[in-house]
């Protein structure tokens, strides 16, 4: 078995255009509450299902050992600190994506010369390495899922029609409806909707919006 090793920067993946067909355009425009499909929104919704379906298979390199590995190169303080903090803060970081919420921020805060954000970066990386030991989330074929579950939530929120109501039983109706249309069968969804809320109501915060 190969050693871990924190994984390399992902490579930019090729997205192919998906366009909806006439009756999908039909079936979405019910969950969002509208007659007709705007030709911004169905774009939107397309672009949106066109990059899942180019990550759907996930990165074989994001796994908890590898992540693990990632953590352990900024808390030993070694000659390779530098490059390790610069993986973390690089937008194509190849950790789990929650970790990678976590610790970007403060990533980037170390590389601007933040000297306090360096331990706060350790504090971080240890209180995650803590919860990988103990709660095995990463799987690389769920990755994509789980940020396109994100999406469809934050999607629902700004563009579903006013006098839709923001509930999870809603916004779950248009996100399985898009679901359905990128291929993905995942019977849990339909038997159990408190997963699909799970997914789609995870705490993700841009960069940008960092403090």
């Amino acid at each position: 078995m190969p050693r871990p090793k924190p994984p390399q920067l992902v490579t930019v993946p090729t997205i192919e255009p998906f366009k909806l067909e006439s009756f999908q355009r039909a079936d979405i425009s019910r969950t969002l509450g509208y007659d007709l499909l705007s030709p911004e929104l169905a774009d939107a919704i397309e672009h949106a299902i066109a990059c899942f379906l180019a990550t759907k298979d996930g990165n074989p390199d994001t796994t908890v050992a590898n992540t693990i590995a990632a953590l352990d190169e900024i808390l030993a303080h070694g000659r390779t600190y530098e490059q390790a903090v610069q993986r973390i803060a690089d937008d194509k970081s190849s950790v789990d994506c929650v970790t990678h919420d976590r610790l970007q921020a403060l990533a980037l805060a170390v590389m601007g010369g933040d000297v306090a954000a360096r331990d706060g970066l350790d504090c971080a990386a240890r209180e995650e390495r803590g919860q990988l030991l103990r709660h095995r989330r990463i799987t690389p074929k769920t990755e994509a899922l789980h940020w396109f579950c994100v999406m469809l939530k934050l999607f629902f929120d700004e563009y579903a029609a006013k006098g839709l109501e923001r509930t999870p039983a809603n916004s779950r109706v248009f996100a399985l409806e898009a679901l359905t249309i990128a291929g993905v069968n995942e019977p849990d969804f339909g038997t159990h909707p408190e997963r699909l809320t799970e997914y789609m109501e995870t705490d993700v915060t841009c960069p940008s919006e960092a403090p």
